[in-house]
């Protein structure tokens, strides 16, 4: 296992990214897709390390970091007095300047082995990401393999000792097991 960054996002939350069982991806496209998603809420983005050559999250900003990633469905866009629905796909550049809201929805398991899995040569990818939210101290897993197999799990641990857990397995492109457990 090389840990390939260990990446600060604020002070209350971590990146931490690694390549396992000797992980070979193209480390652009990886990034390319991973820039499709919305990974915090202040526009964080995925980059090239130019020094490492591996990944980064280029925003030191950032704001509920997540590794369960969003994506934009559509928008809302003044148009005169109306305002109109229109899908992400279908939006053209200059109406952006007219959004008044957006409608994202959190993307699945699968769409991420789906999109990640085809680009990685071997190994797998590990994303971690270990911080608090409110009372809740927060650990998250995402690992993506080069055979279409998947796990995303998430632990809120609050300091009176409750524990909710949830994780998810992707097989050969498709959804598995999806559990949830609360311990007291």
């Amino acid at each position: 296992m090389n840990v390939i960054e260990l990446r600060s996002l604020n002070d209350k939350g971590t990146f931490n990214i690694q390549r396992h069982d000797n992980c070979k991806f193209d480390v652009e496209e990886v990034c390319r897709v991973l820039n499709e998603y919305k990974w915090d809420s202040n526009g964080g983005k995925w980059a090239l390390n130019k020094t490492t050559g591996e990944l980064d999250f280029s925003n030191d900003q950032a704001k509920n970091a997540t590794l369960f990633p969003k994506k934009i469905i559509c928008y809302l866009v003044c148009r005169g007095s109306s305002k109109q629905w229109i899908l992400a796909k279908n939006i053209r550049s200059e109406e952006f300047k007219n959004v008044v809201a957006i409608e994202e929805e959190q993307v699945s398991l699968e769409e991420l082995v789906a999109n990640i899995s085809p680009l990685i040569e071997a190994g797998s990818i590990y994303f971690g990401l270990s911080g608090v939210r409110g009372e809740f101290d927060v650990l998250q897993d995402l690992k993506i393999s080069f055979d279409k197999n998947g796990w995303q799990a998430e632990e809120l641990i609050r300091s009176k000792g409750d524990m909710y857990c949830f994780d998810e397995h992707v097989v050969n492109g498709r959804s598995v097991k999806v559990h949830f457990r609360s311990e007291d």
